[in-house]
């Protein structure tokens, strides 16, 4: 059997999301591929993600799925052919297989796109709903959106914050294994007569809400009620003057706690010594602070991993990214060890791992839980830049193992390069063991010198690539849809630590808490709202 490409459609709207499946020999499941988009008038900012090509890797069945967001960008261009091409790792031997799409224009003169009828349904419980009582909203998507996340919003005339307890008007939700999903939320009996108002919910398979999928709409019925006119109530007698002794009054009705979209939060938090907590251990560097955090809030909260105790984590000093070969001189990834030419395999690395750590051993496939993965990684990678012999060196930035470091300013992009690899192998093992995963990723603190350690000077040159590898992070992961399983949301820890650092790379407790704090409002922004 040959490769075979096919796509979710054959034309596809500006504004809309394309899959494209690939179905390969099972004697080439596990194997990382590259892809490429081209063709007359294709550009980057034809696509949200701003990606004409990348890497993919075959699952134990010889497949693997690719979305593509198309940005609608208000130009009339007209149907445009797009070519996508199946190539070799490192494009050797030419294309495996190729196949062609095209781009459609969005009619402009549409106040909004299009509801995607087919295969969607959204239901509210009643037409009609009284302040105070809850509104239900149920899903029905094709079973093929198992997984996927989802945004929806209500508005309308006179409808705002105020019209709900949980004070939302938008939010996501998750299709479950039947292509279905639920959403709930209390309306607040506000005892101001506004007359029976109607809101719209509407459903999209974008953060930015402009696919639009389904919608339905609800009116809310005013519950509040004036004093009749025509029969004047008596006077009241007066009262006696409150004593400095009388209690207040009791506010009538309590303050009540956010609706949450699912029951239990399972964190793992992933990477090297930063991870671990080094120099804060009796606190266990952000971990501790933010379990605090979150469970004050309160959200029921479990830290998984294979590591620790109650905080658990999956972090290891002195791991590297993942590779095992230098992302720039393609030798294999060796220690130069200290005082002599002895290369031995360094194999501090996250990737044999994740088969065992991104698995329903510690993530849940619940539609009641969310699955969060905190990876801050990539410290190492720069760390373990060639310095000099005496020193020792890994390769990386370094021809022939030498310890004359000739590629260093290469190091930002090719550890970059590295990450993605990385964040591939994640969405592999989430997708093997059927889960979904929000992954935060952190960029990480510039290095500064440290006086007592003459192997670590955090020269100039590795400041600026960790710069490089900060801003590559920021620029293309946030929000990315690049990796079907995993939902991803870039934390930027490298600004909120600062130089809080105690040995020019580990943070201070201070920094630690700078982390935790960093890490709430990322969870908040990505699963909470």
């Amino acid at each position: 059997m040959n490769f075979r490409i096919r796509f979710s459609r054959s034309v596809v709207k500006e504004g809309r999301l394309l899959l494209t499946r690939i179905k390969a020999p099972r004697r080439r499941a596990g194997e990382p591929l590259q892809w490429r988009i081209g063709g007359k008038g294709i550009q980057r900012k034809d696509f949200s993600d701003g990606r004409l090509g990348g890497e993919l890797r075959l699952d134990e069945r010889g497949r693997a799925t690719l979305r593509h967001p198309i940005r609608a960008d208000g130009r009339r261009e007209g149907r445009e052919t797009v070519r996508f091409r199946l190539l070799p790792e490192r494009n050797r031997g030419g294309s495996l297989a190729s196949r062609r799409f095209k781009l459609a224009d969005v009619d402009t003169r549409s106040p909004e796109p299009t509801p995607r009828k087919q295969g969607y349904s959204l239901a509210v419980n009643k037409g009609r709903v009284a302040e105070g009582k809850r509104v239900r909203t149920r899903l029905r998507a094709p079973k093929a959106l198992r997984g996927e996340r989802l945004f929806w919003s209500v508005e309308g005339r006179g409808i705002s914050r105020d019209d709900f307890r949980d004070r939302s008007l938008r939010g996501s939700l998750r299709v479950d294994r039947r292509g279905r999903a639920r959403l709930s939320s209390r309306l607040r009996a506000d005892r101001r007569s506004e007359g029976t108002e109607t809101a719209r919910v509407r459903l999209f398979s974008d953060r930015g809400r402009t696919d639009l999928l389904a919608g339905g709409r609800f009116r809310i019925r005013d519950t509040s009620r004036s004093s009749p006119a025509s029969t004047p109530s008596p006077p009241a007698t007066p009262s006696p003057p409150a004593t400095p002794s009388t209690p207040p009054a009791p506010p009538s009705t309590p303050p009540q706690a956010p609706a949450l979209p699912f029951q239990r939060l399972r964190i793992m938090p992933m990477g090297d010594s930063i991870t671990l907590g080094f120099g804060s251990e009796a606190q266990g560097g952000y971990r501790g602070p933010l379990a605090s955090r979150l469970r004050s809030a309160p959200y029921a909260v479990d830290f998984v991993g294979k590591f620790g105790s109650g905080l658990r984590h999956w972090g290891e000093s002195g791991a590297l990214i993942s590779e095992s070969r230098d992302p720039i001189t393609g030798e294999a990834f060796v220690a130069l060890r200290s005082g002599s030419d002895a290369r031995n395999p360094f194999n501090r690395n996250l990737a044999d791992d994740l088969d065992q750590a991104i698995s329903t051993t510690y993530f849940s496939r619940s539609s009641a839980t969310r699955n969060v993965l905190l990876l801050t990684i990539g410290t190492n990678d720069f760390i373990n830049q060639v310095v000099n012999r005496s020193s020792g060196a890994v390769t990386s930035g370094d021809l022939n193992n030498d310890a004359s470091g000739e590629q260093q300013a290469a190091m930002g992009e090719a550890n970059y390069r590295r990450l993605r690899s990385f964040l591939g192998r994640v969405n592999t093992a989430a997708g093997r063991s059927g889960l979904t995963l929000e992954v935060l990723v952190a960029t990480i603190p510039t290095q500064l010198p440290n006086p007592g350690r003459s192997d670590r000077p955090a020269s100039s040159v590795t400041r600026s690539e960790i710069g490089e590898y900060n801003a590559l992070i920021k620029r293309t992961l946030d929000g990315s849809p690049a990796f079907g399983n995993l939902e991803l949301t870039v934390v930027d820890q490298s600004s909120v630590v600062g130089g809080n650092l105690r040995d020019g790379i580990h943070p201070t407790t201070t920094g630690y808490n700078a982390m935790a704090n960093a890490w709430f409002n990322g969870i908040q922004a990505s699963l909470l709202t």
